[in-house]
């Protein structure tokens, strides 16, 4: 019935058009409410193509409804214009044969009194989404993601996946000490989540007391003291209590009188115990007696003793009033005693000083006999070439007296050698002939350098090739002396490949590394990043599609399994004025299809093809009316396919 209504729509659509356009009187082309000539002429040029027109000037023209403007047309609504003919105009009353659902059109029918019928489809309302909530996995319960259903119809939109992603989530709680008496525990695993407790952890038994002594307290005077007791140094618990032991009382003892002097007060007799020392009668004090004061005479100091200022005392108990001050021995003045001292050929005396003040000899002054001379040498100086010298001499060091003269030796003169002259070599400089004194150097005729020659070198043997960053070697044998000449060659620097080498692969969240290398010794010439991969789209159906049902796709990336989204797709999709009638909703493994059409349709089918997303067409065959094609295996699963049906 469902596939009768849909037919029937579609052949009314393609007949009549839309059936607002009956609101427009027969023969009234211009839409000016009357039929006169002037709509003759507008239809005649609408039959020959002359204009265009719309839906309603259609409807209006086409007074024979052979669904085409045609002469006819024309003369019939000449001859209604002229009064020759009259149209009837209709008059409809509406009867609805099915209400429209969310996926399926409805059909009304129009009944004029006249007996013409006309079927109008009203189209589907389409669904009335409403949001499934998502749900959090628990412990207990998977979770679900967030998904949709028609609040009419019932029909699953987005269908919800089940999370398993829930359990428990195991974490460490903390252990619980022992006490003296109570039990502790070692740690255990509960749930974070909701803290059901996984792994119990080990029981650990109770410590047990620990001993500590009370001590005992001594009683006082006043105070009561205890005796010893013992308890638990941990919980405070007391297993022996402490007995009382009573207050001793005071003791009391007589504080003896005490005679006044001029350095003490003096105390009257009094009392206090002896144990704690409290007073039971205070001693009174007696006033200090005064003093007897006398005078210390001042005593100069000398040069050897100390002297003192004046003072004053108490003759009775010796307080000082006024304190000497000591004033210290001067010391001596001592002055040097005038005797001769001893020279190389007369007697003398040591140094001597006596104080000039009190006279004391300081340092006696002893007998010294004569020193005598002291020799010392005038050495003998050699005449040079220009100079005179002399003969060796003596004289005292000290007095200055000469024992032996010093005679003057006369100037020797230059002595003349010859320089001879000396052949350049390839390394050594030469010089030209010249002449100098022997003795003292002097240059007569100055001999003038020529020089080097310098190596004659052509052909050089490399004995040792540079490397990249190494320095290389080669020789060459001088063509004049046949020495053996050898020099450094510069490193060749390194030779860049021009090739990168992948160092760490690029992944879809980091990023990878390239390098060039040195072709010669390898060495890491440059580096550079390689972008991000990105995610390589991997898709897993949920749910299939079938040929007249959307499917559900999650699309993840391949590499990292990060989820990229989830969404619905077609597999099948219609087009052109039939609707196809499918054999078989599901598509067989090996992606055939196959469809025909209803029997009121067949003769409204024209050309049938299929197509893929790209355009390119699939083969249809066709066998009794039946039509089939298979759906390439490279295509994606998710990939849309079109058939397309022309209505003759």
């Amino acid at each position: 019935m469902k596939r009768l209504l849909c037919l029937l729509a579609v052949l009314l659509a393609f007949v009549l058009g839309s059936f607002a356009a009956y609101a427009a009187a027969l023969g009234d082309v211009n839409g000016d409410t009357a039929v006169t000539s002037e709509d003759a002429r507008l239809a005649l040029r609408l039959s020959v193509g002359l204009d265009s027109c719309d839906d309603e000037m259609f409807v209006a023209a086409d007074v024979d409804k052979d669904h085409a403007i045609t002469p006819a047309d024309a003369r019939t609504i000449l001859r209604v214009a002229v009064g020759l003919e009259s149209l009837h105009v209709h008059a409809y009353e509406k009867e609805t044969l099915q209400e429209p659902t969310c996926t399926e059109p409805g059909l009304d029918r129009y009944v004029c009194d006249c007996g013409d019928v006309q079927l109008m489809v009203t189209p589907a309302k389409g669904h009335n989404p409403v949001t499934d909530p998502a749900r959090e996995p628990s412990c207990e319960a998977d979770g679900l993601t967030e998904g949709s259903h028609c609040s009419v119809c019932g029909a699953v939109l987005i269908s919800q996946i089940h999370i398993t992603e829930g359990r428990h989530v195991p974490t460490t709680a903390p252990g619980k000490a022992p006490t003296c008496t109570e039990p502790g525990c070692t740690e255990s695993t509960v749930c974070a989540r909701c803290g059901a407790v996984l792994t119990p952890g080990d029981e650990i038994p109770p410590l047990g007391h620990t001993d500590k002594v009370i001590e005992a307290v001594a009683p006082t005077c006043t105070d009561n003291g205890r005796t010893e007791g013992l308890g638990c140094s941990v919980c405070g618990e007391i297993f022996v209590f402490p007995k009382t032991v009573p207050a001793l009382g005071h003791e009391p003892v007589t504080d003896a009188a005490r005679a006044a002097t001029c350095a003490l007060v003096g105390l009257t007799e009094g009392s206090h115990c002896a144990r704690c020392g409290k007073v039971f009668k205070a001693q009174e004090q007696i006033g200090r007696l005064p003093h007897r004061v006398v005078k210390d005479k001042a005593v100069a100091p000398t040069c050897t003793e100390d002297g003192r200022t004046e003072g004053s005392h108490c003759a009775e108990c010796g307080e000082v009033f006024v304190a000497c001050t000591v004033l210290p021995a001067k010391g001596h003045t001592p002055v040097k005693d005038n005797l001769p001292a001893p020279t190389c050929t007369e007697d003398g005396y040591t140094e001597g000083s006596h104080c000039a003040v009190c006279g004391e000899t300081l340092v006696i002054s002893q007998p010294v006999p004569a020193l005598g001379h002291t020799v010392v040498t005038d050495p003998r100086r050699e005449p040079t070439c220009t100079a005179p010298g002399r003969t060796e001499g003596s004289h005292c060091a000290v007095c200055g007296e000469v024992f032996t003269v010093q005679t003057e030796l006369p100037a020797a003169g230059h002595v003349r050698v010859d320089d001879p002259a000396n052949e350049p070599t390839c390394t050594r400089d030469g010089n030209t002939a010249g002449s100098h004194c022997a003795v003292c150097g002097k240059v007569f005729t100055a001999a003038e350098p020529i020089p080097a020659l310098g190596h004659i070198l052509n052909d050089w043997t490399e004995t040792l090739a540079p490397g990249c960053t190494q320095s290389g070697l080669e020789e060459c044998v001088c063509e004049r002396c046949r020495s053996v000449v050898s020099r450094t060659l510069p490193p060749v620097g390194h030779i860049g490949t021009g090739v990168w080498e992948t160092v760490t692969e690029a992944t879809c969240l980091q990023t990878g590394k390239q390098a060039e290398k040195c072709a010669v010794c390898g060495q890491t010439l440059q580096e550079r990043e390689t972008p991000k991969s990105g995610h390589t789209a991997a898709y897993e159906i949920l749910e299939p599609a079938t040929c007249t049902k959307e499917g559900v796709v999650y699309c993840y990336c391949a590499v990292c399994s990060k989820p990229i989204s989830r969404s619905t797709y077609r597999r099948i999709k219609t087009e052109g004025g039939v609707t196809p009638v499918f054999t078989e909703d599901e598509i067989g493994e090996t992606g055939a299809v196959s469809f025909t059409f209803r029997k009121e349709d067949k003769a409204l089918v024209g050309a049938v093809t299929c197509a893929d997303p790209s355009g390119a067409a699939i083969p249809v065959t066709e066998e009794n009316g039946v039509y089939t094609f298979l759906i390439p295996p490279a295509l994606e699963p998710t990939a849309t396919v079109t058939i397309t049906v022309k209505p003759f």
